[in-house]
């Protein structure tokens, strides 16, 4: 299920920096697999594990 109001807004203001999302809780895997659709839309859109896989894709991204 893709929900369009999650990635509107990203999508209309076009980020060319990275943008990293982590995410927790009981809909995790939904908030990802929405995440994982709006990718084509988002090229620098990145989601999280937890705060390690962040930080690590964070200075990936930046080096």
């Amino acid at each position: 299920m893709h929900h369009p109001d999650t990635t509107n807004a990203a999508t209309q203001i076009g980020f060319k920096v990275p943008l990293l999302a982590r995410l927790t809780g009981s809909n995790v895997y939904a908030g990802r697999e929405i995440l994982r659709k709006a990718a084509g839309e988002l090229p620098t859109l990145q989601a999280a594990t937890d705060l390690g896989d962040a930080a690590r894709k964070v200075c990936g991204a930046v080096h």
